[in-house]
C-alpha cells in the first residue's frame, strides 16, 4: 500500500494558489449518473473520488483554502517564449521533456515563482537558475519544499498550515502545528473554518491523511503499480502521533470531534489548553478528519 497518494491534493492545490490559478478540477468524483450511485457496489474505476475518504476530506480543507484565497500568489513572474523552431523541436522531444520543453528553464522554478508563457513567436533563452540542492522556498515565504533525502513540504498562512511528506523534521514555517509522528509519511492540514487566523479561530478543521485503498488491493513489489483494484470497504491508515497546537490566543480547551466518512461527529473528547498550547493524541480514532472547537 503506497503512502504517497495523500500528497496529491495538498501539493497541487497549494502550488496552484502560488501560481494564481483561477480554479482546479480534480477528475473525477464519480463516473456514473447520480441516479444510479450505489455505495454498496464496488468502485471499479481507478479515478473515482466518491469512495476515497482521504481525497474527500482534503478537498473540503483545500476548497476553503482556494476559495478564500488564504495563500498569496507569487510576487515574481518568470515568463517563457518560443519561436517556431523551438515549438517544432518541442513536439519531437521525448515524453520526459514534454511538449513545452524549454532549454534552461528549471522544473523547480514553479515552486518559487509564478510562470507564464508570453509568446509563441519570440524565443526567450535566459532564465533564472535554481540551486535544487537547497530548500526551495516560494517568493511569498509561505511554501517550502525541503529537498533532502526524506523530503517534505510545509505551507503556512495565518488561516491554514499544512505539512506533507516524511514528517518529524523541524518545520521552520509552521507557527501553530508541531507534529511528533508515529507514522512515517503523512499529509496534515489545519484550516480555520470561521475566516479567522488560526490563533483566534473558534472552529478548525484538521485533516490527517495517509494510505487509502480498497480491501484486498494488490501492488507490485516496488509499490507503484496497482495489480488488483480490490473491493469495498475502503481501508484507511489512521495517522498516529502527537500534534501540539501552539499560539491559540486565550484558549482554555478544545473539543475534538472525530468525523466519520460522511462528516458526522463521532465520540468527542476535550483537551485542555495552557498558555495557548494544547496537545492532541492522534490515532486512537479511525478517521481522517477532526472538527476542533476552541473555547475561550
Amino acid at each position: 500500500m503506497p503512502p504517497f497518494e495523500s500528497e496529491g491534493i495538498p501539493l497541487v492545490s497549494s502550488y496552484a494558489a502560488l501560481q494564481d490559478w483561477d480554479g482546479l478540477i480534480f477528475y473525477t468524483f464519480e463516473h456514473e449518473e447520480p441516479g444510479v450511485w450505489d455505495t454498496a457496489v464496488p468502485n471499479t474505476h481507478l479515478l473515482n473520488l466518491a469512495m476515497d475518504p482521504v481525497k474527500i476530506a482534503q478537498l473540503a480543507a483545500f476548497g476553503v483554502m482556494f476559495k478564500r484565497g488564504l495563500l498569496r500568489p507569487a510576487t515574481e513572474c518568470v515568463v517563457r517564449g518560443y519561436d517556431e523552431a523551438q515549438l517544432i523541436e518541442g513536439i519531437r522531444a521525448g515524453p520526459s521533456t514534454g511538449p513545452l520543453f524549454t532549454e534552461g528553464f528549471s522544473s523547480f522554478l514553479p515552486l518559487l515563482h509564478r510562470t507564464r508563457i508570453r509568446s509563441f513567436d519570440h524565443a526567450i533563452t535566459t532564465y533564472p537558475s535554481v540551486d535544487d540542492t537547497r530548500d526551495l522556498v516560494s517568493d511569498t515565504g509561505q511554501l517550502a519544499w525541503h529537498n533532502q533525502s526524506r523530503p517534505f513540504v510545509e505551507v503556512a498562512a495565518p488561516q491554514m498550515e499544512t505539512l506533507v511528506g516524511y514528517t518529524g523534521a523541524p518545520t521552520p514555517l509552521l507557527r501553530h502545528c508541531d507534529f511528533k509522528p508515529a507514522t512515517d509519511f503523512a499529509a496534515l492540514t489545519l484550516v480555520a473554518l470561521d475566516n479567522q487566523p488560526i490563533a483566534r479561530a473558534s472552529r478548525l478543521l484538521l485533516v490527517t491523511a495517509g494510505k487509502c485503498e480498497l480491501t484486498d488491493a494488490q501492488w507490485n513489489d516496488a509499490g507503484w503499480k496497482l495489480l488488483k483494484r480490490g473491493s469495498k470497504p475502503t481501508r484507511i491508515e489512521a495517522i498516529r502521533g502527537e500534534l501540539t497546537l501552539r499560539g491559540l490566543e486565550r484558549a482554555a480547551q478544545i473539543v475534538v470531534e472525530p468525523l466519520d466518512g460522511a462528516g458526522n461527529p463521532l465520540t468527542a473528547h476535550t483537551v485542555p489548553a495552557t498558555n495557548g498550547t494544547a496537545r492532541l493524541t492522534l490515532g486512537d480514532d479511525i478517521t481522517v478528519w477532526y472538527l476542533l472547537t476552541v473555547s475561550r
